[in-house]
């Protein structure tokens, strides 16, 4: 679609979106085998007790502390148990395993997907994942330069084999054109749904000729769901 010759220079941001393909927004729930929710809901009670005890005793920064370390610990376990401790290493990810039938699907019907997360281990073991299975791809974090930034989305947006996008939700929120794809994938939720929603827009802007698909994906039961 070529918006410079539509006299869309210039026009305010509502006009140009109602002239963009659909984006529909899908939220993807998997479901915990047996030893990854009894890891989770162990160190669930845990960490109750520990924060009933310190509100009992009245040290409420003490019972923030723990609550913020209870929030991040148990995300970690429904994402990869391995984030949490090193001893859970071979234990299984409901999310992962989720997430690779997704990309082997939109790989299949050749089509370009970006999955963002806003933990660099997560991203770290899933690309581990892509170079096993010989796949193409670009990568983004918070430590790369603006060279090789510039270079990893030149890649992507050009070359055909390189069909996906890892990219840390921080460093890829902005000031970054990702059109060449048409799906997005939200590998973990955050706090705030404008963040989420500036990584969706990296491909849902002006370039872009079809529909773009986003999958928030969300563990069942977990504090993810809370988050919702």
């Amino acid at each position: 679609m070529d918006f410079l010759n539509q006299g869309l220079v210039g026009s305010r941001k509502e006009d140009v979106l109602k002239e963009l393909p659909d984006k529909s927004e899908i939220l993807l729930y998997s479901q915990m085998e047996k030893r990854q929710s009894d890891v989770y809901e162990q160190h669930r009670a845990s960490y109750r007790e520990a924060i009933a005890g310190a509100i009992e005793r009245d040290v409420m920064q003490r019972a923030a502390i723990v609550i913020f370390s209870a929030l991040l610990k148990l995300r970690q376990i429904a994402l990869f148990p391995v984030l949490s401790d090193a001893k859970f290493k071979h234990m299984q990810s409901c999310k992962f395993n989720q997430l690779r039938d997704i990309v082997e699907e939109i790989l299949l019907e050749n089509h370009k997907i970006v999955i963002f997360s806003q933990f660099v281990k997560c991203l770290s073991i899933i690309r581990t994942y892509f170079q096993e299975k010989n796949l193409s791809y670009s990568y983004i974090d918070g430590s790369l330069n603006a060279l090789r930034r510039k270079d990893e989305i030149k890649k992507f947006q050009e070359q055909v084999e390189h069909k996906i996008f890892l990219l840390s939700l921080k460093a890829g929120g902005v000031g970054i054109n990702l059109t060449a794809a048409d799906y997005v994938i939200l590998f973990d939720p955050w706090w705030n749904p404008a963040v989420e929603s500036q990584a969706v827009d990296r491909l849902h802007r002006i370039g872009q000729t079809r529909k773009v698909i986003a999958y928030k994906m969300i563990v069942k039961n977990t504090v993810e769901e809370k988050m919702m």
